[in-house]
């Protein structure tokens, strides 16, 4: 199996998880939900590079959901740092922020998620913080002191790896909870992200070898 292979089995087993995970859920959830899934699939099918894949996958998330930004940050080679490579809604605006924003493994939320490799889900601006320490937020000046009153963060994680590649942060400025298939929606396209990612980078690597 090459690696495009492995990634088609990968999107379609998430595909498969979601229906399943759906039939247990009434018929209009279920309607929403496939909906949702059909408008991120689209994105794959746009995306004509890892770029603009990533950055149209945050866009959407941030639509479908309804939720006020969506991003990504990836970790460097020593899995020691976390570089945000996409965004969208009020957090677009770290992506003009020179050095780009960046956390170390462990530091903050997001380096907390990637050092445990486990999700957090915070449905109040008060848990958030709480999982923080208490401590204002690393770029809350450069967002303008907006502070999420919802919150749902993944580790990215591909098979052969023991680290996360990256996390997949959503955030919400206006009260909404995360719900069940929320949650599903977000973790299936963040598979996916993790995915396509890490196969462009192994092709990278053989390209230059």
């Amino acid at each position: 199996f090459t690696d495009e292979d492995v990634l088609l089995i990968t999107m379609m087993g998430n595909v498969i998880a979601a229906v399943v995970h759906n039939a247990k859920i009434s018929d209009k959830n279920l309607a929403d939900f496939n909906e949702n899934i059909r408008q991120l699939s689209s994105v794959l099918a746009g995306s004509q590079d890892r770029q603009t894949l990533m950055n149209n996958i945050v866009e959407k998330i941030k639509d479908v959901l309804h939720v006020s930004a969506a991003s990504l940050f990836l970790a460097d080679e020593q899995r020691e740092n976390l570089e945000i490579k996409a965004a969208s809604g009020y957090q677009s605006i770290l992506m003009d922020v020179s050095p780009r924003p960046s956390y170390r493994w462990g530091e903050g939320v997001t380096g907390r998620i990637a050092e445990t490799n486990r999700p957090i889900l915070a449905n109040s601006l008060d848990v958030l913080r709480k999982i923080g320490g208490g401590r204002q937020g690393k770029y809350d000046e450069e967002q303008e002191n907006q502070q999420p009153q919802a919150f749902y963060g993944m580790p990215l994680n591909v098979e052969g790896e023991t680290r996360p590649i990256g996390v997949l942060k959503v955030e919400s400025l206006k009260p909404r909870p995360f719900t069940d298939e929320d949650v599903l929606l977000i973790t299936m396209m963040g598979n996916v992200i993790a995915a396509v990612v890490y196969n462009a980078e192994i092709s990278d690597k053989k390209l230059a070898d």
